[in-house]
């Protein structure tokens, strides 16, 4: 969905294009960090959603929604710790030889 969603905030999208692509699981949390957070931003400016029975599906929605990226928020950080550690390795290794 996010490669074909037009994303018209130009903040977003400098994000996204530059996601850092050191590994695939970095970039994927990464962007998608960014595209829930889009698309939560862009619902709760242009959506306004009647507190009636009928549209508690779609609260439902958005509170999964927001819990997933929670979700990936944290593995977000443990991609980004997992990611410095290894270059810090990296540069340890470098330097001692």
């Amino acid at each position: 969905m996010m490669e074909v969603t037009p994303i018209t905030d130009p903040r977003t999208y400098d994000r996204l294009k530059n996601a850092p692509r050191d590994t695939k699981a970095l970039e994927w949390h990464t962007k998608t960090s960014i595209f829930t957070q889009y698309l939560l931003d862009e619902d709760r400016s242009f959506a306004q959603i009647p507190d009636h029975e009928s549209y508690k599906g779609q609260h439902r929605l958005t509170n999964l929604l927001e819990r997933a990226g929670l979700r990936i928020n944290r593995r977000l950080e443990a991609a980004q710790l997992k990611n410095e550690e290894y270059h810090r390795r990296q540069n340890n290794h470098r330097n001692s030889h």
